[in-house]
């Protein structure tokens, strides 16, 4: 299959799976299951199995053992819509057009789930986010969508005690059990699962929020801003100390997930599915958690947004503890699966612009670089008039292209930025103006990768606006911070 390998972008596997050997591993009568869970707001440099301090992640750690971990997975966008959509289409935001100014998928492109459906997959969606449900399309094709309306009402009978402080994951896991309990002998499915439990606000149910965190710090609690907003708007003072304490009880709240994650997959094994499924395991954004000033996934797009987690396992094609470190997105896991089912689409495939993962595919790869996008964010508006702040600096886009160990961010503004990953992984120097050769290489490049991707022409579409979106959903996303 492949081993590691030495440049960031590079791929030199050690063996190849070809189109026979995937035929013989997998004939057309026994297409393995497609388990996808999203670990939503989950920044890969805060899991032990990407060489963080502390072990937050022991069961990630040893799923990851078991299969593939990238060491250099990056989103192309960093939030949930535009990074979901981007995972189920293959496209990135700007061609998919479901983004900041247009908030729902309404563009034509065959999606994963639609693509699975017409080929005999029965499947489901489990998910927490209402930027996922049906008034945004994102999970078009699924035939079961179950949402928060779901699984609020589900029985906690049986669950630890905790189960009803949490964000709802753990009914989520169970509802996905009980799933596949009922289809596991009805041909393969495709299982879409998201995990909130990281996303802000941060409040891990207990013994998660003590591991962290000391009984005089939980005290203090109370007293600190937990309110994104007002940290933006200058309403609430965030310094050090306050952001440690929210890397602690952010740490809290993946170490919980990680306990849901081991349970889900444990369930899988002792059910027998487990090794005849693709089990894909990722993120759709990381989150700031006062990195470079910022608080939650907004505004930027520096490695604690971009770099996720991504973790495949399917014995006898993906090698079991390969770490290979070449740059791969999301929107690589759409063709990889055509490739593993042998779907020769041609209609889809030519519109697809991620890359296969599938091990004899890498060495064909066209793109040795990654892309992320952000469009103009127009939030923070209404306090347009607040003393001292200024919210169209909140109003321009981003784009950012990484190749090798340099990284170039592109601003709407033209306060672009350039970083050396290899030597500055944290983004504290920027190099923009000191390696201008290198940057204008690098912008070339972006240039000609926007020209090559036709751009989706929608109009605008704001859930805020809409008339016909549900007032309680409104509320929640209110709450979480996406509108004003």
């Amino acid at each position: 299959m492949f081993g590691k390998f030495r440049d960031i972008h590079g791929a030199n596997p050690t063996c190849q799976i070809t189109k026979g050997a995937l035929e013989d591993l997998f004939p057309l009568e026994r297409r393995p299951n497609i388990v996808l869970i999203v670990l939503d707001t989950v920044r890969a440099d805060r899991l032990s199995c990407y060489g963080y301090g502390r072990k937050t992640t022991p069961n990630l750690d040893r799923i990851a053992s078991e299969g593939v971990l990238y060491e250099q997975a990056i989103s192309p966008a960093i939030w949930t819509l535009p990074s979901h959509v981007s995972l189920f289409t293959g496209l990135f935001p700007s061609k998919h057009g479901a983004h900041r100014a247009h908030q729902i998928l309404d563009t034509p492109y065959v999606t994963l789930a639609e693509l699975l459906g017409r080929n005999g997959y029965r499947s489901a969606a489990f998910f927490h986010p209402d930027w996922l449900g049906e008034v945004t399309g994102a999970t078009r094709g699924f035939q079961e969508i179950y949402g928060r309306s779901a699984w609020e009402g589900h029985s906690a009978e049986g669950m630890p005690p905790h189960a009803m402080s949490d964000k709802g994951s753990l009914k989520i896991a169970s509802r996905a059990t009980d799933w596949v309990r009922k289809t596991k002998n009805e041909g393969p499915f495709f299982l879409f699962v998201n995990l909130f439990e990281a996303h802000n606000p941060y409040d891990p149910p207990e013994p998660f929020r003590s591991r962290f965190l000391t009984p005089e710090v939980i005290h203090r609690m109370p007293e600190m801003n937990r309110n994104i907003t007002k940290h933006y708007t200058g309403q609430e003072q965030m310094g050090p100390e306050d952001f440690s304490i929210m890397g602690d009880l952010y740490d809290g709240e993946i170490a919980y997930l990680d306990e849901i994650l081991g349970n889900l997959v444990e369930f899988m094994r002792q059910e027998g599915v487990l090794d005849e499924t693709l089990l894909i395991i990722t993120s759709d954004h990381g989150e700031n958690i006062g990195d470079h000033g910022h608080w939650g996934h907004r505004y930027c797009l520096y490695e604690t947004l971009l770099r996720i987690p991504l973790v495949i396992r399917l014995p006898g094609v993906f090698e079991k503890g390969a770490r290979p470190v070449l740059s791969v997105q999301t929107v690589d896991l759409y063709p990889t699966i055509m490739d593993l089912l042998r779907l020769d689409e041609e209609g889809i495939r030519g519109e697809l612009q991620g890359e296969s993962l599938i091990p004899s595919a890498l060495l064909s790869r066209k793109r040795p670089f990654s892309v992320s996008e952000m469009m103009p964010m127009p939030g923070l508006r209404s306090y347009e008039g607040h003393p001292g702040f200024d919210a169209s600096v909140f109003s321009y886009g981003l784009r950012a292209i990484r190749q090798g160990g340099h990284k170039l961010i592109w601003s709407s503004e033209g306060k672009h930025e350039h970083y050396h990953l290899s030597w500055d992984p944290h983004e504290l120097r920027n190099i923009f103006h000191a390696r201008s050769e290198k940057a204008e290489e690098l912008r070339t490049l972006l240039e000609e990768w926007e020209k090559s991707s036709e751009a989706a022409s929608t109009p605008a579409y704001s859930i805020q606006k809409d008339t016909g979106v549900d007032d309680e959903i409104r509320s929640r996303l209110k709450h979480l911070g996406y509108l004003e």
